[in-house]
């Protein structure tokens, strides 16, 4: 099942946190710019759609990693430092790395056509907004996987995602073929396809 089916069902799912307000909120910070600044305006539909593949693309082994080294409680970190240090560049640069960061930018900008600078002002939005949509899939009354006793973490040696298992959003988005970046390139149109 591809992301994009995996957030559909996350939607209709009642014991899922996750809303079409969740999906509308990255649509708009994607397709919108970001509010209130210089650069809001409407953002090209193929220019949205390069841009989140190359944050999905970034966020993706990022997460995955932090799941590596800490299972779910390594990733949940990450994505609460990705939300809080959207605002600033030095902050999201420390959280995702020099040269992660760098390659997203500059692979956001040839995809996108967008200059570097409207890039770096919609990142304090889009990165808070995707974020935001992967910790709602989590499933109301989950019961959290018992830590290992060899990391502490949520996570056994074999399997460290298997505490993903209470939010399907994050897991189809970390399990799902590819870097991210066409899921996320999928989300932006079919997302709007749904929404209407």
């Amino acid at each position: 099942m591809n992301f994009f089916d995996v957030l559909v069902s996350s939607i209709q799912d009642p014991q899922s946190a996750t809303q079409k307000s969740d999906l509308e909120g990255l649509l708009g910070a994607l397709l919108g710019g970001a509010p209130g600044t210089a650069q809001a305006r409407e953002i090209p539909a193929g220019a949205a759609e390069g841009l989140a593949g190359t944050v999905g693309s970034a966020l993706k082994p990022a997460l995955r990693e932090a799941g590596q080294q800490g299972g779910i409680e390594g990733i949940d970190a990450l994505l609460g430092s990705l939300k809080q240090n959207a605002n600033s560049p030095q902050a999201l640069e420390r959280t995702l790395g020099h040269d992660r960061m760098e390659q997203m930018v500059n692979k956001a900008q040839q995809k996108s056509g967008l200059p570097t600078g409207d890039i770096m002002s919609m990142l304090p939005v889009i990165i808070p907004a995707l974020v935001s949509l992967l910790q709602s899939g989590a499933r109301a009354g989950a019961a959290p996987s018992a830590p290992s006793v060899r990391t502490g973490a949520t996570a056994t040696a074999d399997d460290p995602f298997a505490a993903l298992a209470s939010n399907p959003l994050l897991k189809g988005f970390l399990d799902s073929d590819g870097d991210g970046d066409v899921d996320m390139q999928d989300l932006v149109r079919l997302g709007s396809k749904f929404l209407q």
